[in-house]
């Protein structure tokens, strides 16, 4: 019985409603081919060809793609998995995407900004996260990535993030890359650099400024160990102890005060503190101090 029956079909078309398993019920059993061209099944396999290749969908009632290259070497198919019982929060489901075991090789899982639509990723935001497992390596290429929030990179043991060209931006302080001990780790192309921000400009006070003529100016940075520093020379203002030279922003401030020995004018020494509420004070000059250098001070971030 096919669709030239005259039960279910006429002139080689479906003329019934649609074609049902006994036991279907929408969404829950059975299977049905419908005639607006929609249709519904426990499980589908796609063939292409006699490659070996194909794609199961839906393989023992999961919600799972599985991909099989038709390569000898495969030891484990390659799979997308959506679940709803794992992510952050519970309620919400989250796409796993692994690549197939291929013997030795190593598995690879690559996310591109290519154009073509086939090859393209949407921006990752809050909870979104890229989870990489041991002996797997995920490949970033363009500036594909812009994780916000509590979005992470996580890299579990064993497993490398590269890096390559503009990668991944970290939009707000609560995105993190974490890198898992032992062996997790981040391998940047030569000439690459991981960089928090370049050199912030303060606003001085009580009559201090830049010394200029040729030297550093003053400035504040946060490096990429989670510590802030100062550098540059500055040129006295009020150098009454305890006056204030800048404050930092809330960001780069440390957890309680720190106190650090400056190298002034002629060999002159005078003490600049750090606060914990922000403030940078000079601290105990010598007589005579004209200029100072702040270059060393040097404190972890609060939180570190």
């Amino acid at each position: 019985m096919g669709f030239g029956n005259a039960i279910l079909g006429g002139a080689s078309k479906l003329i019934r409603r649609a074609i049902q398993s006994p036991n279907y019920v929408a969404g829950t059993s059975g299977w049905s081919i419908n005639r607006d061209g929609t249709a519904e099944f426990v499980g589908l396999i796609l063939r292409t060809g006699s490659s070996g290749k194909y794609i199961v969908i839906g393989a023992g009632g999961a919600n799972i793609i599985q991909f099989f290259s038709g390569l000898a070497g495969e030891t484990a198919p390659g799979y997308l998995l959506v679940d709803v019982s794992g992510g952050p929060p519970a309620t919400e489901g989250y796409v796993e995407l692994a690549a197939p075991a291929l013997g030795g090789n190593v598995p690879k899982v690559t996310l591109t900004s290519d154009p073509n639509p086939l090859f393209s990723n949407a921006a990752l935001i809050s909870p979104g996260s890229i989870s990489i497992v041991a002996d797997s390596v995920a490949e970033i290429s363009g500036a594909l990535i812009n994780l916000t929030a509590a979005g992470d990179i996580t890299v579990q043991p064993g497993g490398e993030l590269i890096i390559d060209g503009t990668p991944a931006t970290l939009a707000s302080a609560a995105g993190d890359l974490v890198l898992n001990p032992a062996s997790g780790r981040v391998t940047l192309a030569q000439g690459q650099a991981i960089k928090r921000g370049g050199i912030a400009a303060p606003s001085y006070q009580n009559g201090w400024t830049n010394l200029g003529g040729g030297f550093q100016n003053g400035g504040y940075i946060e490096l990429p160990d989670h510590t802030g520093m100062l550098l540059g020379l500055i040129n006295a203002g009020t150098t009454t102890s305890g006056t204030v030279l800048f404050s930092l922003p809330a960001q780069l401030r440390p957890a309680n005060n720190h106190v650090f020995i400056c190298s002034c004018n002629g060999g002159r020494k005078a003490q600049v503190q750090v606060q914990a509420g922000g403030d940078v004070q000079i601290q105990n000059p010598d007589a005579g101090v004209t200029w100072l250098s702040m270059d060393g001070c040097r404190w972890p971030i609060s939180g570190f």
